[in-house]
């Protein structure tokens, strides 16, 4: 019940012994929804952070890549 206290689905009333009551489904699904969205949309954030360093580690590696083969056909035609 403690557990459902946290999430915002049930009051209590702090007496011995604790008294739960369970909140109006409406408001209780309408601000789990809320708590949803802000996840979402703080994983998106991170994912776009990610993404972005990311997409930067790849063209570097990209480019060294496009570097090595340039400096190996050089030699190439300068060894052949």
């Amino acid at each position: 019940m403690e557990s459902l206290a946290e999430k915002g689905w049930v009051e209590t009333i702090d007496q011995r012994p604790k008294i739960f009551h369970a909140k109006d489904p409406d408001i209780s699904l309408s601000n789990y929804l809320m708590r949803m969205k802000e996840q979402v949309a703080s994983l998106e954030k991170t994912i776009r952070r990610i993404s972005s360093k990311l997409k930067t580690l790849h063209n570097q590696s990209h480019s060294q890549k496009e570097a090595s083969y340039s400096e190996l056909a050089l030699a190439s035609l300068m060894a052949g």
